[in-house]
């Protein structure tokens, strides 16, 4: 049997065109709405139409707001209707950006000086200054990296105050702003009795410490592969009996020395 003998006993006479129909059509909902969510995204929503950002709460949030997009961030929101708080270390900096958004946007601000390279100490502060204020809207921009380029691991100058200052800024800020800020967040929303868990919250208890999990495991990996590589290198021929590299380090299959004993495997 052909193959256009197989397409008559799957479908029913005149069944092909009208395959192809559907086929056509479900092609052109798609390209609509992939049309509509780029027009709503790049032309009404910077015109000010859509979403209402003041209904989430009067006042945004912004760390690292001094400088990149942290600040095209505040501006932004500022622009949207929003009072803006404004994080970051450099007083002269926060305060040059605060007075470019009352002038330009018509909006208050404050700035909290701080520096999240710092450890858990300094969110007391933060708490304390953001009680008073009803915040709908947080952007966690705040982030550094180790160097401007590729640096091998160990020609890192002060390495292990470095690696303190990237786990402080990069993920510790996250969790602990939002720690300070969901609070009050879904306490204003109850108080609206409006749809708590579907609007802030998760479904699955326990998913926001799994996230924190999440976000902080590819670290694990991606360093252990670096370090493997490295090692080996350094390390020459070593007869181990170590497990095989999981597969976020597959390349090191090929290599032709085993794993160095300075490098051991662990799950998170």
């Amino acid at each position: 049997m052909g193959a256009g003998g197989a397409w008559d006993l799957l479908l029913p006479p005149g069944g092909l065109p009208l395959l192809g129909a559907l086929a056509a059509l479900g092609l052109l909902l798609w390209v609509a709405w992939t049309l509509g969510r780029a027009v709503g995204t790049h032309l009404l929503a910077a015109r000010g139409w859509g979403v209402e950002l003041a209904t989430y709460g009067p006042w945004a949030v912004v760390t690292g707001a001094t400088s990149g997009i942290g600040r095209a961030y505040a501006h932004e929101l500022a622009k949207r209707g929003l009072n803006v708080v404004l994080i970051s270390r450099s007083l002269q900096k926060l305060k040059q950006v605060a007075a470019e958004i009352e002038e330009q946007h018509g909006r208050s601000t404050r700035v909290i000086e701080t520096d999240f390279t710092q450890g858990p100490e300094i969110y007391e502060s933060i708490q304390t200054a953001l009680q008073s204020l009803e915040i709908g809207i947080l952007v966690n921009n705040v982030g550094m990296a180790c160097a401007t380029g590729l640096v091998n691991f160990l020609d890192v100058p002060n390495i292990d105050k470095v690696l303190s200052d990237i786990v402080n800024c990069n993920m510790l800020s996250v969790a602990k702003m939002t720690r300070i800020v969901l609070p009050q967040m879904l306490t204003r929303y109850k108080r609206q009795e409006r749809a708590v868990p579907q609007r802030l919250g998760s479904p699955v208890p326990g998913a926001c410490l799994m996230a924190a999990k999440a976000r902080c495991q590819p670290c694990v990996p991606a360093f252990g592969c670096s370090c493997l590589a490295l090692s080996r290198r350094l390390a020459g021929p070593r007869d181990l009996p170590l497990p095989p590299p999981s597969d976020g380090c597959s390349f090191l299959r090929s290599s032709p020395s085993p794993l160095p004993p300075m490098v051991t495997q662990r799950g998170c």
